[in-house]
């Protein structure tokens, strides 16, 4: 059984994608646009048993830029936005 799910709701597809990870695999996501794109990870931390997410800025086709905007756990129990510095948890 698959640990994490993702899909793209909004494309021109007439179907939805729907994409599956392992725990042990993790999933990741880019959506784009020419001045750059956003990447989403989650991974499962074994030892914890907490499922985990990033967020970040990423360069796409020369533009863009590196930068982490969210970090935390998916239950919502530990989070850091770094785009205001806030952190949560």
């Amino acid at each position: 059984m698959s640990h994490f799910y993702g899909m793209i709701s909004r494309s021109a597809r007439k179907t939805t994608p729907t994409a599956r990870a392992h725990a042990s695999s993790g999933l990741e996501t880019v959506a784009a646009s020419w001045q750059g794109a956003v990447q989403v990870n989650l991974a499962h931390n074994a030892e914890t048993g907490k499922d985990w997410f990033s967020v970040q800025l990423i360069p796409w086709h020369g533009a863009g830029v590196n930068k982490t905007l969210a970090t935390g756990t998916v239950d919502g129990s530990q989070s850091r936005n770094w785009a205001e510095g806030a952190v949560d948890g």
